[in-house]
């Protein structure tokens, strides 16, 4: 099954316990974001989100999509490799959506790659210090 999952900028959340000095996540610092599921191929060419956190395309949604986990390694300083650790909830908003997709109308096929994710280019914003779009934005995860 292969479907996309748009995080929501406004969502993203991580502790101010642990900080490197520019306020910027470090290791062991907490996190937790949110987003929604849709369709597989519903943001080949769009974010997902809108500017103000709500679906990109409400009709769409499939559910809703939890991460929370742990920054690792130099947390947001990180330059390359690993720098958090995860959990991902996929929450349908109707088990038909998901296990039965032809009863929505709503192609989707198997993978054993799982889950593409895009993320708003405005997730650079929680993270002043990067360069760079955060490499976990639009990485491919197991599904």
């Amino acid at each position: 099954m292969r479907f996309d999952v748009a995080e929501d900028h406004t969502r993203f959340a991580f502790s101010d316990g642990r900080v490197h000095e520019d306020g910027m996540p470090a290791y062991g610092n907490r996190f937790v974001t949110r987003g929604y599921i849709y369709p597989a191929g519903t943001l080949d060419d769009a974010d997902g989100v809108k500017e103000n956190g709500d679906p990109a395309f409400p009709d769409k949604v499939l559910g809703t999509w939890t991460c929370d986990g742990w920054f690792v390694a130099d947390g947001a300083h990180t330059e390359q490799g690993v720098w958090l650790i995860s959990r991902q909830v996929y929450d349908s908003t109707t088990a038909a959506a998901c296990w039965f997709p032809r009863a929505r109308n709503m192609p989707m096929s198997a993978s054993p790659t799982g889950v593409r994710s895009r993320a708003r280019p405005a997730t650079t914003r929680k993270f002043p210090g990067r360069s760079a779009r955060p490499s976990w934005a639009s990485t491919p995860m197991a599904g």
